[in-house]
């Protein structure tokens, strides 16, 4: 679907489905944000002490399926929302809207399929078949549920995201914690059950919610990806090395050090989890901001440069208190469970964590400016290096991995920051609505 020609029109029109973003948009995301993170936290926490740290490690592993079918989903359906959403008159939007949430069930189907094909063939009677099944049976309902509070962002309705994120909290959250209590001994599929019910409830009434009176044009899935095929394509090889090159770092260190050493290094990134919402809440903000309003590519580059720097910043002062009390934790912990041991990771993930932070928007910026060549070629640099360098480092003991991971994301942070500004657009000085309609 092309973009309206004429910029005014753009402006005018899109003004009914996007107000201006201010700062109850900020707070209402990032509350969405925490709410969405306190729900993935509160299982993960429950299952590290629920679980032994083997059983803790396969879970982990399980969650592969979902988080690669996530990863396909944003770049696919979700970045092109945030991103062109904004940009449309009223019906447009809701129509690449609908289009883009029938696309995600498709794609939640085709993944639910291969992990169910994984579970009663090369995993069967293996401890990774209950959490493969629990996942493939309620996968396109947590996918559908991460592209509709994409959606509200897109359309600045965070408060209908933050709706759907409570509920996914209340329900799946304390039902993991109320299972762990009645239930003895708990299960992974379990858990990851009745975690993803509480999605599902969430993304029914985010649906309701964000349903307009009218119905739109009918765009069939494979229509939506034949008008986003270039975007989409970039986006999803983009998200394919980013996530892929992490979990095939998680594969490396649970082959080379076991279940359990992998168990402890995702404990350790748990710490650090509560401070995600706010990175994630300040992108799903300022992208829509960025691509509806009326600034250059030169004033935009400058902002997300300053966003960087904001962010890193913030996470760093807040990285201390939560490290402090993780080393606490784990000297309270039970020998056999994923808490235990985790103390030499705290600094290196805390590491991680700031400098994740602060080459976030980078990333984001190269999408915005739609500089696909660039963005992929830098992803695939990183990428690569990182699997190879966790490869190497998974033959020898898992604070050596730690260390070694955090290194590497910090020379690549810079190199990010370095990439994103780098001018490449012959129009500077053009804003992007003009652009679309030139």
């Amino acid at each position: 679907m092309d973009l309206p020609v004429d910029p005014h029109l753009i402006a005018e029109e899109a003004a009914v489905v996007t107000r201006p973003g201010g700062r109850a948009d900020l707070v209402a995301t990032v509350i969405s944000q925490a709410l969405s993170t306190a729900s993935n936290a509160i299982v993960s926490v429950v299952a590290s002490f629920a679980l032994t740290s083997s059983d803790f490690g396969a879970l982990t592993l399980s969650l592969i399926v979902f988080r690669l079918s996530l990863m396909a989903t944003d770049g696919v359906v979700g970045s092109v929302l945030l991103i062109k959403v904004p940009q449309l008159a009223p019906d447009d939007a809701e129509q690449l809207s609908a289009a883009g949430r029938r696309t995600t069930v498709a794609l939640g189907i085709v993944g639910a399929l291969i992990a169910f094909i994984l579970a009663i063939t090369v995993l069967r009677n293996g401890p990774l078949v209950a959490p493969f099944l629990a996942i493939a049976a309620f996968l396109p309902a947590l996918l559908l549920h991460e592209t509709l509070r994409v959606q509200a962002f897109a359309l600045r309705r965070p408060n209908v995201a933050v709706g759907g994120d409570a509920i996914w909290v209340a329900l799946g959250g304390s039902g993991a914690i109320a299972m762990s209590i009645l239930v003895d001994p708990v299960t992974a599929w379990q858990l990851l059950s009745v975690w993803s019910i509480g999605a599902l409830v969430g993304a029914v009434f985010m649906t309701l919610r964000l349903r307009t009176r009218e119905r739109s044009r009918a765009t069939s899935v494979r229509g939506y990806l034949r008008a986003h095929r270039h975007l989409a394509g970039a986006y999803l090889a983009d998200n394919v090395v980013a996530i892929g090159s992490g979990e095939l770092a998680s594969i490396a260190i649970s082959a080379g050090l076991g279940y359990g050493k992998l168990g402890a290094w995702r404990t350790a990134s748990i710490v650090y989890s509560p401070l995600d919402p706010l990175r994630l809440a300040v992108m799903s903000w300022a992208v829509p901001r960025a691509t509806s309003a009326r600034s250059t590519p030169a004033a935009v580059r400058k902002d997300f440069l300053r966003l960087g720097f904001y962010l890193g910043g913030f996470t760093l002062v807040f990285v201390v208190p939560c490290g402090l009390l993780a080393v606490k934790i784990a000297d309270l912990s039970d020998p056999t469970s994923a808490w235990a041991g985790i103390t030499p990771l705290i600094v290196p993930a805390a590491i991680l964590t700031v400098t994740r932070a602060f080459a976030i928007p980078f990333g984001y910026l190269l999408r915005i400016e739609e500089r696909s060549r660039l963005l992929v070629r830098m992803r695939l640099v990183d990428g690569l290096t990182l699997t190879a360098v966790i490869v190497l480092a998974s033959t020898t003991t898992l604070t050596v991995v730690a260390w070694s991971y955090a290194i590497h994301r910090a020379v690549f942070a810079v190199a990010w920051m370095i990439a994103s500004q780098r001018p490449t657009l012959a129009a500077d000085d053009i804003t992007y609505n003009e652009q679309a309609g030139a």
